[in-house]
């Protein structure tokens, strides 16, 4: 991303943000294997608070390094935490998924209980497809479920 600033930074994830763009860049990294559900927690504690804190009109959620599995339990935490605070809701998310299966239906699992009607959300192989629909409008390679 251009001008983009970190505001997160850690062994499990990468938060930047975009202010050109109202774009935030989610990146899990390679130390989510030895991530545990209190750092599944507090991380997403942290998303939360950072879209609290900044005007967000694109979400590019990078899935493709995450290694930790969230258990129904916390699936469904997660989601209601997303849904009781956070009333204001991006336009678009890009989702680059994990080429695990069990880890891509449980992204799109968690992205269909916190979407909307005026959302669109699109799930990608590669980042560079997902950035170019969302800075562009260009979809490549990308697909939506079907609701």
């Amino acid at each position: 991303m251009r001008a983009s600033t970190n505001l997160h930074s850690s062994q499990f994830l990468k938060i930047n943000y975009c202010p050109s763009k109202l774009l935030l860049e989610i990146v899990w990294q390679p130390g989510s294997r030895q991530m545990n559900q209190e750092d599944y927690q507090k991380y997403f504690y942290t998303y939360v608070d950072i879209r609290r804190n900044y005007k967000i009109d694109k979400v590019l959620l990078d899935e493709s390094l995450m290694f930790f599995a969230p258990d129904p339990n916390l699936q469904s935490w997660a989601s209601n935490l997303i849904n009781t605070n956070l009333h204001i809701k991006p336009k678009q998310i890009a989702v680059v998924m994990s080429d695990e299966f069990i880890k891509q239906l449980l992204v799109q699992l968690l992205i269909e209980e916190v979407s909307h009607d005026n959302q669109e959300h699109v799930f990608f192989t590669e980042k560079q497809d997902a950035l170019q629909w969302l800075n562009d409008n260009i979809l490549m390679d990308g697909y939506q479920l079907s609701t």
